[in-house]
């Protein structure tokens, strides 16, 4: 049986899983200072999908806020374990995670 422990944990800041599908706005408290479960091969319970999980999570003392997406897939091949992480941040204070638009000219170029 193999283990497989995966372990978040921001540096000077929290984390919390969310479901949320846009993510756009993060909350301002009941942040965890990690995240961590584990997945068992043996186990019934584990699944031999990917592993998909979002979150939000503050850096540099709550100042900064944003989104991480993690994906692992155990069985990316016989040995080995695949993991792609995706992030975004804003380092401005503010909880607001949307993107702004770029400014355009008449014709709408950048």
């Amino acid at each position: 049986m193999i283990a497989l422990t995966p372990l978040i944990a921001p540096v000077n800041g929290g984390i919390q899983a969310s479901d949320e599908r846009y993510m756009n706005r993060a909350p301002e408290m009941s942040y965890q200072t990690q995240w961590v479960t584990e997945m068992q091969t043996g186990s019934p319970v584990f699944k031999r999908q990917k592993f998909n999980q979002r979150f939000y999570f503050t850096a540099n003392n709550g100042q900064d806020y944003g989104v991480l997406f993690i994906h692992v897939a155990p069985y990316s091949s016989i040995d080995k374990c695949a993991v792609n992480a995706s992030y975004k941040t804003h380092s401005t204070g503010s909880c607001n995670l949307e993107l702004k638009k770029k400014p355009t000219d008449k014709y709408g170029t950048p």
